[in-house]
C-alpha cells in the first residue's frame, strides 16, 4: 500500500484569529492615558480655583465682615454692618452705611454707600439711585453705570458703560 498521506488539516478556530487584523476595542491606551491626563488637571485646576477663592472670601472675613450666601440676594433695607455677599445675582436697593464687598456673576446697586464698594464678578450696574461716597473697588468685565461714583474706581475692568446720560463720575 502505498499510499501517499497528505497532510491537509482545515484551519482551527485558533489559526483563523491568528491570521486576522488584531481585534481593537475603542482607542486603546493612547485615548485612555489622554482621559486621564484631562481628569487630573481638572482636579488641579478646581482645586486652585477654591483654593484662591478661600483667600478671597477671607481676606474680608478678617477685616470684620459678615458673610451672606445664597443663590440670589436681594436686600430692601441698608446695610448697617461691613458685609460680604455671595452669590450669582446680588440686589442691594437701600445702600450702605458700612463697607460692602460683593462677589457675584452680577450685582444691582441703589441708594448712598458711605464706604468703599467692592466688586468681584462679570457685570455692575449702578442704578440711577447710587452714590458712591468712597470709591469702587471692582475685577469686572463690565460696569454699567446710571449712578454717581465719588471718588476713583479701582481695579480692572474691560469697560464701564453709560446708560443714563446724567451719570457721572467724580
Amino acid at each position: 500500500m502505498n499510499e501517499e498521506t497528505t497532510n491537509t488539516q482545515e484551519p482551527t478556530p485558533i489559526m483563523e484569529r491568528s491570521k486576522r487584523k488584531p481585534l481593537m476595542l475603542g482607542c486603546g491606551v493612547g485615548c485612555l492615558s489622554t482621559i486621564i491626563i484631562f481628569i487630573i488637571i481638572a482636579i488641579i485646576a478646581f482645586r486652585w480655583s477654591y483654593r484662591e477663592f478661600n483667600k478671597m472670601t477671607a481676606q474680608f472675613e478678617q477685616r470684620g465682615m459678615a458673610k451672606v450666601t445664597a443663590q440670589y440676594i436681594n436686600m430692601n433695607e441698608p446695610v448697617v454692618q461691613p458685609s460680604l455677599y455671595i452669590g450669582r445675582q446680588v440686589m442691594l436697593h437701600q445702600g450702605a452705611r458700612a463697607e460692602v464687598a460683593i462677589i457675584a456673576s452680577s450685582a444691582e446697586i441703589n441708594g448712598s454707600f458711605d464706604e468703599k464698594v467692592t466688586f468681584y464678578g462679570n457685570v455692575l450696574f449702578i442704578g440711577p439711585e447710587a452714590e458712591l461716597h468712597q470709591g469702587l473697588d471692582v475685577q469686572a468685565q463690565e460696569i454699567k453705570m446710571a449712578g454717581t461714583v465719588h471718588g476713583e474706581i479701582t481695579g480692572q475692568y474691560d469697560k464701564i458703560e453709560n446708560v443714563c446720560p446724567t451719570t457721572q463720575a467724580k
